[in-house]
């Protein structure tokens, strides 16, 4: 018999996004703000706006336009950047997710400080340099990933090259990859146009996120600062008491 027609495409990118939005609003509204930053760059008029507000570079950082170190990450000039660093955020975003709910971290959390970690990494090692996408984010989140499940087989297109290997070979390869980046760059090298400061920062916070929760360390984190949430409320309640008191008499 005749095969039914696949759905129109539109349905099928409403669909996804939709399941998306209802799975993880972090991922979702990662990736639609990434491809709404794409769009924009395209437009030559939003330019010198986005160069601004969505680079990470000392230059924005001495006009304390800070929030360029989150900015950035959802921030892609070309289509195959996008798309790579889009396919990592949710690839290893949708598998990471489930684990650090488990411990007690949001993964938007997880997000803001991997992408800050990155970024604030890059200008200690460039500070003449400017930055922009989501790898550090996506490869923290593949670091940890490969940290919790080493025996797991990755796959991942390296200089146009399809490559498999056991997901702690692959995290161990571009560690190494990244770090001779960074030295190349510190010896005073050109550079090859890779934010390798960015991606080891990245995969710096991933390996450093999955020591405290196997160690333990993450759950005392989540410990005192209980300790001092409560300390903190129950100075506020005396406060309160001691104005609400100091009122009644001035009255």
């Amino acid at each position: 018999g005749n095969q039914a027609p696949p759905p129109p495409i539109l349905q099928v990118v409403s669909e996804f996004f939709a399941r998306l939005r209802r799975s993880s609003p972090t991922l979702f509204y990662g990736t639609v703000s990434s491809i709404v930053t794409f769009i924009a760059w395209q437009l030559p008029f939003l330019s010198p706006m986005l160069q601004r507000h969505f680079v990470c570079s000392s230059y924005n950082l001495s006009r304390k336009r800070y929030h360029t170190l989150l900015t950035s990450a959802i921030s892609h000039r070309s289509l195959s950047h996008l798309a790579m660093n889009l396919f990592g955020f949710l690839t290893f975003g949708k598998i990471v997710e489930p684990i650090l709910k488990t411990n007690q971290m949001n993964l938007s959390t997880y997000c803001i400080l991997s992408a800050l970690t990155a970024n604030l990494f890059f200008i200690l090692c460039h500070p003449k340099g400017s930055c922009i996408g989501l790898s550090g984010v996506a490869l923290s989140l593949f670091a940890l990933d490969a940290k919790l499940n080493p025996g797991k087989e990755s796959g991942f297109i390296f200089r146009f090259l399809p490559i498999r290997l056991p997901a702690q070979y692959a995290l161990t390869l571009l560690a190494v990859w990244s770090l001779l980046g960074v030295g190349a760059l510190l010896s005073g090298g050109s550079g090859d146009g890779v934010a390798h400061a960015t991606h080891f920062g990245g995969i710096a916070f991933g390996l450093l996120v999955h020591f405290l929760l196997n160690g333990g360390g993450w759950k005392e984190i989540r410990r005192q600062w209980s300790v001092a949430s409560c300390r903190f409320g129950r100075s506020d309640t005396r406060t309160g008491r001691n104005m609400s008191v100091t009122g009644t008499r001035n009255k």
